[in-house]
């Protein structure tokens, strides 16, 4: 296995210490199959090349044949060099949240506009999908352990994309903005630490109004998918539980923890 690169004193959660892959089929995959890597709190496992990206529902991930990031974060629930109360609130299945808005976060300081969230776990600009993130529970190391995985479109044009989903998406590169993959990932992992450091000491809640307003969702009409669940009606947004609040058009509503959106 390549060195892993000396940890990180100013950061508490993530971006703490770094492996680089030149090639990996996935990086979730890699740190979930592996409990040394697991047991390390902050380590960002980041490849050159991804040959099968996962994403969310096992869905492949497209990232394209050009210079693109591929990053996954190892968080642990407790707060590194912190007060030993400080740790993320149950459950963490929220980070894909926090993690769409590090990602927009990271996007906008580089100076990118048109930046929106699309539930559960895409960041678009102008409506094309520039990022995604799958967040996995593990099985391995401390309890809660996560692996966030997340991917950013960054240079090329649309051609390195399969046809059917070239209309569907975009690069940071096609927004005008010329950056590397480092730089990307530094920022990121600032974004990230600050968002999960902000919700272990005040918890989700800032976090979810936050993504309302930011996400251009709320008040749109979308239909959705949700385990044996399925309709459509106007999003009205994230409720205090991170749950995406959807009021039907026959009247009532509908809380989704995860699923499929797409407005109509």
């Amino acid at each position: 296995m390549p060195k892993i690169l000396p940890a990180r004193k100013d950061r508490s959660f993530v971006g703490r210490s770094f492996l680089f892959l030149e090639e990996v089929d996935s990086t979730n995959s890699f740190c979930i199959s592996s409990p040394e890597l697991l047991s390390r709190p902050g380590l960002v496992v980041w490849a050159g090349r991804q040959t099968k990206g996962r994403g969310s529902k096992g869905r492949e991930w497209h990232g394209g044949h050009g210079r693109h990031l591929f990053a996954s974060f190892v968080i642990h629930p407790r707060c590194m060099d912190c007060d030993s109360a400080m740790q993320l609130p149950r459950p963490l299945s929220r980070l894909t949240i926090l993690c769409g808005l590090a990602v927009f976060d990271a996007l906008q300081s580089l100076g990118v506009a048109g930046l929106s969230l699309k539930w559960p776990n895409d960041v678009l600009i102008e409506g094309r999908k520039v990022a995604g993130i799958l967040c996995e529970l593990c099985g391995h190391g401390p309890d809660n352990t996560v692996v966030a995985g997340i991917g950013v479109n960054v240079s090329g044009g649309t051609e390195q994309f399969p046809a059917q989903l070239r209309a569907a998406l975009t690069t940071l590169e096609l927004a005008g903005v010329s950056v590397g993959t480092g730089e990307v990932l530094e920022l990121l992992c600032d974004a990230l630490d600050r968002r999960l450091v902000a919700a272990a000491r005040h918890g989700y809640g800032r976090a979810f109004e936050e993504w309302n307003k930011k996400s251009g969702a709320v008040g749109r009409r979308a239909w959705f998918v949700s385990g044996g669940l399925e309709g459509q009606g106007e999003v009205a947004g994230l409720d205090q539980e991170g749950r995406l609040v959807i009021s039907l058009a026959g009247g009532g509503e509908v809380r989704l923890e995860w699923g499929t959106l797409r407005y109509i």
